[in-house]
């Protein structure tokens, strides 16, 4: 079994897979479906997903004008998607997605 060592942390590449990313891409989908909790997140009938936790908060969420995504790697991409599905919504004012690494203090 072949592994990879980034950051110090040690990866096993499982077989069929001859490289990382090819293994990570095929994750993807469980992923998401993981990330939207096997569809149990999902408001039936809206364009809307149910994340637990930020009820509490909903007045404050509400008026959020201006968002910044920051995420690296493939998590990246994954947040670029998420900037265009925003955008079609009308969610925010402004909304940009960032390399994590590149956020400044004038972007906040």
């Amino acid at each position: 079994m072949n592994s990879v060592t980034e950051e110090r942390a040690r990866v096993e590449i499982v077989p069929p897979h001859k490289h990382y990313y090819t293994m990570e891409m095929e994750d993807e989908p469980e992923c998401v479906n993981k990330a939207l909790n096997f569809g149990s997140r999902l408001m039936g009938g809206k364009a809307m997903v149910r994340l637990g936790g930020l009820d509490n908060n909903e007045e404050k969420l509400v008026k959020i004008e201006s968002l910044v995504l920051a995420a690296c790697g493939t998590s990246h991409y994954a947040t670029r998607y998420v900037e265009v599905l925003l955008r079609k919504l009308g969610c925010f004012n402004y909304i940009e997605c960032k390399i994590a690494s590149e956020i400044t203090d004038s972007d906040l």
